[in-house]
């Protein structure tokens, strides 16, 4: 299909675009950036990734203008949903071809005995439906999927001989469920294989018969569920993922990468590996039990039944979309503002030292680095040796020797961070609460600062919870990310960070995360 193609009928949808390249290069096919292919269409979000085109022609599909060398662009404000409108076309789908009838669905089907629920859209090409099949409202099906493959398993008569036992139950698919592309679910052998409500199954995924899968799961890329295996509530598959048959998975499962899941996991547990186990947790610091926070009305109500742990020594990150309460649940946490219901628990019965981060800088103008740092120690009344020995060694540990008499104006902002470090320091904080510290800086200075950041944290044993927008920031740094989202806010899942080299943001492992978190925090 010829560009000119495509543009036209983006124009027909009132896309807006600016398109820079050959009108008449052929586009047949769509890749990513991890494996390009000559000929098709893919998203840039930086022009560095431009390299991965080689020589091939290429469609770029990015928000800001991209030259090089054999390669097209098409600059949009959202380039994920112009990349889908592209990518269904070439997949024979039309564009937003809105909700067929029942009646013209059950025509496409003749194969399968369809009971279809309000706004389900099926794709135009490559999807397979038959058997007993029923659908709740607002679905979606992909591309290549197969639903109602016959789900046969084999057993043995009294003469020892082997008898295939055909499928006698069907499939039935909640509301708001999205199946991607080439993905199969067989229907059930002695019962039906049910999906249940809100949930999402990736592309390239296989369902075994008689499976159930509850409310709110999540199933990732070239994930496996075998027969019979049951997968609980706002549970999270990643990719790669095998689940055994007869295993059941209980609600808010985290599965990580390419695991083999031979044993039944117990509820709220993280697994991994081949075979998974627990991800073990450090003994616990800091427990956040069941807070709620409301400004004003209860239709105000901004944090829902929040609780999560910090273990000693552990690094955590809480991410979510802007306004959700993140920032509120640190400030309860650090003892600035009250909660309504829940409590804090401390490991120790007196309470532990926190110290707080701000996004702004909260460094008093009037004084010198060495009098910022040491501001706690002699509210305090510290003796006057012990503070100065304290101030200088936290002034060293943070790289800033030397700059113990500049004032403020006289720092970077990276400095300024490392300041604020040095002052929670200094008061041996065991937690530290940081709050977008980070957003603020330049790609160069927040990049270094948060590898000493992580160093200082490891050297010296002490806890970090950290509020953030940015995912790889949190990726990068953390032992547990809390995905919050929602109004009121609530923990959606908290997943372990299990990769092998965290500094590497572009291997695959760092890649599929970061999806994963993007994906959780759309669905909300």
């Amino acid at each position: 299909m010829k560009i000119k193609s495509i543009l036209n009928k983006l124009d027909e949808q009132s896309v807006k675009y600016e398109f820079f390249g050959d009108y008449d290069q052929i586009i047949n096919s769509y890749s990513c950036i991890k494996r390009c292919l000559p000929d098709s269409v893919l998203t840039i979000s930086h022009p560095s990734e431009a390299v991965c085109a080689g020589n091939k022609e290429v469609l770029f599909v990015a928000e800001e203008k991209i030259e090089y060398r054999n390669a097209s662009c098409l600059v949009v404000d959202n380039k994920e949903e112009v990349y889908c409108k592209i990518v269904c076309l070439l997949s024979g789908d039309i564009f937003d071809a809105g909700i067929e009838s029942s009646i013209e669905i059950k025509k496409r089907f003749p194969n399968a005995e369809l009971e279809l629920g309000q706004n389900v859209w099926i794709a135009k090409s490559g999807v397979t439906l038959s058997g007993k099949i029923k659908i709740g409202k607002n679905v979606i099906i992909k591309s290549g999927a197969v639903i109602g493959e016959d789900g046969y398993e084999f057993l043995r008569d009294h003469n020892g001989i082997q008898r295939r036992i055909p499928s006698q139950g069907g499939i039935i698919i909640g509301d708001n469920v999205e199946i991607g592309v080439n993905t199969c679910i067989d229907r059930g052998v002695y019962g039906d294989t049910v999906i249940g409500d809100n949930v999402k199954i990736s592309n390239l995924c296989q369902i075994a018969h008689d499976v159930l899968i509850k409310n709110d799961t999540m199933i990732a890329t070239k994930a496996s569920v075998s027969a019979f295996a049951e997968v609980g509530e706002r549970c999270m598959i990643s990719a790669g993922v095998t689940i055994r048959d007869n295993i059941k998975i209980d609600n808010g499962v985290f599965i990580g990468m390419g695991s083999v899941v031979t044993e039944s996991v117990f509820g709220m547990e993280s697994v991994f590996g081949n075979p998974a186990v627990e991800y073990k947790r450090k003994q616990k610091l800091f427990e956040v039990s069941h807070i709620n926070k409301t400004y004003g009305k209860d239709s105000d109500k901004t944090l829902d039944n929040i609780s999560f742990e910090v273990a000693a020594g552990e690094f955590v990150s809480i991410v979510g979309p802007s306004g959700c309460g993140k920032s509120t649940l640190l400030k309860i946490m650090a003892g600035l503002l009250e909660a309504d219901a829940g409590e804090l628990i401390s490991r120790k019965k007196n309470g532990i030292n926190i110290g707080m981060i701000f996004q702004e800088d909260t460094l008093l103008p009037w004084f010198t680095v060495e009098k910022n740092i040491g501001i706690g120690l002699t509210i305090q009344k510290e003796n006057k040796q012990k503070r100065k020995e304290k101030i200088k060694w936290a002034a060293k540990v943070v790289g800033l020797s030397g700059y113990e008499k500049y004032y403020p104006h006289q720092l970077s902002g990276g400095m300024k961070k490392r300041v604020a470090i040095a002052r929670s320091l200094v008061l041996n904080s065991e937690l530290l609460l940081m709050d977008e510290p980070f957003s603020a800086l330049d790609a160069v200075t927040r990049v270094k600062i948060q590898e000493d950041l992580l160093k200082l944290q490891k050297e010296n044993g002490f806890s970090v919870c950290m509020v953030t927008h940015d995912i790889d920031e949190a990726i990068a740094l953390s032992d547990r990310v809390i995905i919050v989202c929602g109004k009121p806010a609530e923990i959606k899942t908290i997943l372990p960070v299990n990769i092998a080299d965290r500094t590497n943001r572009g291997s695959t492992e760092f890649l599929n995360m970061k999806q994963t978190i993007i994906t959780i925090i759309e669905k909300g």
